[in-house]
This record gives structure tokens, sequence and C-alpha cells, in this order.
């Protein structure tokens, strides 16, 4: 992506993200990374206009 100079990044979570639960904490834990990571990513690399598209 860098060398070409464009790309996308698509963050997949789930509402698993947002609560605890048992038996499913790696998968749980992975959620809730996503979550973390992703909020502010458009505003810390200052890609507030960046359209959202399928």
């Amino acid at each position: 992506m860098h060398a070409r100079g464009q790309g996308r990044i698509r963050f997949t979570g789930a509402t698993a993200g947002f609560m605890p639960g048992s038996f499913q904490a790696v998968y749980k834990a992975t959620k809730a990374f996503i979550k973390s990571f992703s909020s502010e990513f458009f505003e810390r690399a200052e890609m507030q206009d960046t359209p959202i598209d399928g």
C-alpha cells in the first residue's frame, strides 16, 4: 500500500468487544483490541475526509 501510495484498511469488530464473557477470553480480547485500536484512528491519521464505501 505504501509503495503504491494508496490502499484501504477495514476494521472488523463485533459487539463482543463491548462485553465480558466466560470461555471466550481470547476472542473477546481481540475484538476489544480492534475497538480500542480503531477508535480515533482516522483523527490520528488526519483522514477524516476519507470516504467509506463497500
